[in-house]
């Protein structure tokens, strides 16, 4: 399995445990239970988890196999450009990373705060990330032949 494929799906199981704990911490106030001064900020992340599940989880396992079982480019080039698949990498975590933080920031403030740029920064990132993965794995798409 190249690294390229094992760096995405690690990743992914990382953060499947992680959208395991954010989710149950974030039904923590609808239960009646004070998440306390640590947890606080964290059970106020709201649906910040499903972003963590859908791009942190299913997204990169998803990437990771396809890095790893498409058809070769060629044989002297047999996945094509890695810088693409590690671009991808960096902004899929980043643009999550920023949308951790930010989210729960944004509803808190008044519109074209600090924290709405972040926003619109992490959706930047993760769409450059997106489109680095496509352009990774575009030429491995082949008819058969």
């Amino acid at each position: 399995m190249p690294y390229e494929s094992r760096l995405f799906i690690k990743t992914g199981i990382v953060l499947f445990a992680a959208a395991l704990l954010l989710g149950g911490l974030s039904n923590l106030p609808l239960l009646g239970v004070d998440p306390g001064p640590f947890f606080g900020p964290i059970a106020s992340a709201g649906p910040a988890h499903l972003h963590v599940f859908m791009y942190g989880w299913v997204t990169q396992v998803i990437i990771g196999v396809a890095l790893w079982l498409f058809p070769i480019v060629d044989r002297d080039n047999p996945r094509g450009p890695t810088w693409l698949a590690y671009l991808a990498w960096v902004g899929i975590n980043l643009g999550l990373v920023a949308r951790l933080v930010a989210e729960p920031q944004a509803t808190a403030y008044a519109p074209a705060s600090i924290w709405d740029w972040m926003l619109l920064a992490s959706a930047v990132l993760q769409t450059v990330g997106g489109l680095a993965f496509v352009a990774a794995i575009w030429p491995r798409v082949k008819t058969r032949g």
